[in-house]
């Protein structure tokens, strides 16, 4: 049997389109069609709800019913002059509204809701009133929230890249908060953007600061050596990398180096360490180490061949 919710929902959603049909009854519209078809949908749904015995008797019957493809497909067309899709803006209102409840727990739960929307309509993350929500909710005194705010931010913005210098500057100050969960999830954000985009200069932004990470908590110190090890240490494919991969891994790193302060040099430095120091034990520990140390050798390689060329460059320049 459907859940009560579903069932009224359907059944919802079958008045909202006899009334619509209802409407269009002027010739050459088929308004008067529609209005029988969804009389006899509105009669099988009524039998399906009663139980399985009047449902056989229904299919007995020479009227044929929609398919659920032809269902979809007029209620996507109705729907779309509906009074209800009409009262969407409103109805999001209401719920980013929620975000002003005294209980956290309430505030969750419409971050919750917003992905919901959002997954359905990942553009939804450009209007202005979500951004200003979403800006506030990483903000606010729950860690709940936030975490649940980031987690929606995550999932969608790499499919929606406009959206990343909306809310980019919002993550990475995330990186300092004092919930260990929000600064994982921060953590993880940045990893996949600089996998997704390793030439953007967000991603060399986002590699600067998640050096910072290795003096942190242990769990997120482990996501950020984990992040950079597939970041530069890890092959795409087999166990070395093309020589395109070499030279854009090479240009990010120097990149990420000549923006580091003092500070965040030495982080540089015991992050590096840290990658190549081999584990304690573990065979397949080992065999990764060992990746990491070849792929280490083609970055020193690449590293040696570009500073061949830029001396050549430059004394060319020079002579002539």
């Amino acid at each position: 049997a459907e859940p009560a919710a579903a069932a009224s929902a359907h059944a919802l959603l079958l008045c909202q389109w006899h009334f619509d049909a209802s409407e269009q009854q002027q010739p050459g519209q088929g308004g008067a069609v529609l209005c029988r078809l969804y009389e006899e949908q509105q009669a099988a749904h009524a039998l399906r709800c009663r139980g399985p015995h009047e449902l056989r008797a229904a299919h007995a019957r020479s009227v044929p019913l929609l398919s659920r493809e032809r269902i979809l497909s007029a209620s996507r067309k109705l729907l779309v002059g509906s009074a209800l899709l009409r009262r969407l803006e409103t109805l999001l209102a209401y719920v980013l509204l929620m975000l002003k409840e005294p209980q956290s727990s309430a505030r969750t739960k419409a971050i919750r809701a917003i992905s919901g929307v959002v997954t359905a309509d990942p553009s939804t993350l450009e209007l202005a009133g979500v951004k200003q929500a979403v800006h506030l909710a990483l903000s606010e005194p729950s860690i709940a929230v936030r975490e649940a705010t980031l987690d929606l931010i995550g999932q969608h913005i790499l499919s929606q890249p406009q959206c990343v210098p909306i809310y980019y500057e919002a993550i990475v100050k995330r990186l300092g908060d004092v919930g260990i969960s929000v600064r994982k999830r921060v953590v993880r954000i940045l990893r996949d953007l600089c996998l997704k985009e390793p030439g953007s200069p967000h991603a060399v932004d986002a590699c600067r600061r998640l050096v910072s990470r290795v003096v942190d908590e242990e769990e997120v110190q482990k996501l950020a050596l984990r992040a950079f090890h597939e970041l530069w240490f890890l092959p795409s494919s087999g166990e070395q990398l093309s020589a395109d991969e070499s030279a854009a891994r090479c240009k990010q790193i120097l990149s990420v180096s000549s923006r580091a302060t003092r500070q965040s040099s030495e982080w540089l430095r015991q992050l590096l360490r840290k990658l190549v120091t081999p584990p304690a034990e573990g065979k397949a520990s080992l065999k990764e180490h060992a990746t990491v140390l070849r792929v280490c050798g083609q970055l020193v390689s690449q590293l040696k061949e570009s500073l061949l060329q830029l001396h050549e460059a430059e004394a060319e320049a020079e002579a002539a």
